[in-house]
């Protein structure tokens, strides 16, 4: 399904092709791609539908299981967090724009 939007509205978590979101079978947002697994990263996804999806290697949830803190709140584990979460950011967005022709990625939300 495609769906009209203006250009001054902002897409929940989605995909926006020039003043049109794409819906999925269930709903506008990539955060289900499966992404590969950091080879350090050994932290148990809670995703009830797949163990690899971008949701839960880099979300704001999953930062704080994984490190126990909110991503502000860090501290000294701030740049170690960063690089993962970068990590995995780069991967889901490098497999969007794989299949979809993208001219600019705003990344925003509770990362």
């Amino acid at each position: 399904m495609v769906e009209e939007i203006s250009r001054d509205v902002e897409a929940p978590v989605g995909v926006t092709i020039p003043g049109v979101v794409l819906h999925g079978a269930n709903h506008p947002e990539i955060g289900h791609i499966r992404v590969p697994r950091h080879k350090d990263d050994h932290h148990m996804s809670s995703c009830p539908f797949h163990d690899d999806c971008l949701e839960e290697m880099a979300s704001g949830t999953v930062v704080r299981e994984r490190w126990g803190a909110r991503a502000e709140d860090l501290g000294h584990l701030t740049v170690s967090a960063t690089q993962l979460e970068a990590w995995y950011l780069a991967r889901g967005i490098a497999g969007l724009c794989a299949i979809i022709p993208v001219e600019l990625v705003i990344i925003g939300g509770g990362v």
